[in-house]
This record gives structure tokens, C-alpha cells and sequence, in this order.
């Protein structure tokens, strides 16, 4: 989906190329990730500028402090509990969401924002 910029179908040898969008309607994304041990699943998450991400975050396990470095809203997660995350994706590149102090190891979920494209074959 957001991998690729140039790529070739070997049935059919045709070359595909992404190319901009001039215009995309931005769109609402629903993810459900799953924060156990110190692992988000999933890790990360695309979007194009000017979607919207709506992401719910179970805890399973653990106490979590999250940051959104993009904002540096601070959430306190405990076990069991669930937290919507509401992300506009207003600008372009990586943003993330990451648990300090709490985990031993560095988790973070990205999100990671490039402009719209289309494939044209």
C-alpha cells in the first residue's frame, strides 16, 4: 500500500507507478492495537495527509505511561483499560507514541504520514 513506489506485476508485466493525488478526499481510519508486555500491536500505522486515525489501545497487561511526542499529551494506562486515540494527520512524516517510564524495553507505535498517491499502471 504505502511501500511501494515503483512496481512490477510478473504475470503481466506491467509497470506500475504511484503519482500524487490532487484530489483525495481525506478518510477516517479505525485500527484496533493491543498494547501486552512491551509491544504494541500493531507497531505502526499509515496514513495520508489529511486523514484521520482512530485507533483503540487495549492494555492488556502492566501499568503504560504513553506520550504522543507529536503533542505531549501523557496517558496513564492501567491493565484492562482501554484508550481511544484521535491522531489528525496534518503533517507529513513519522509521529509517534511512545511508554516512559514504565517499560523496561523502548516500545513505540508510529504513525507515519506521507501525501496522497495513487497507483497508475
Amino acid at each position: 500500500s504505502f511501500q511501494s513506489i515503483v512496481s512490477t506485476s510478473s504475470t503481466t508485466s506491467t509497470t506500475c507507478v504511484n503519482v500524487p493525488l490532487d484530489n483525495y478526499e481525506s478518510q477516517t481510519h479505525y485500527y484496533s492495537v493491543l498494547l501486552k508486555g512491551s509491544r504494541f500491536k500493531p507497531d505502526s500505522i499509515n496514513a495520508f495527509v489529511g486523514d484521520t486515525i482512530v485507533a483503540n489501545i487495549s492494555n492488556k497487561q502492566g501499568l503504560h505511561r504513553l506520550t504522543e511526542t507529536y503533542s505531549g499529551k501523557i496517558i496513564t494506562m492501567l491493565p484492562e483499560k482501554n484508550y481511544e486515540l484521535l491522531f489528525y494527520a496534518i503533517e507529513e512524516g513519522e509521529h509517534l507514541l511512545t511508554c516512559n517510564p514504565f517499560c523496561d524495553e523502548p516500545m513505540e507505535l508510529k504513525i507515519i504520514v506521507v501525501p496522497p498517491y495513487g497507483k497508475v499502471c
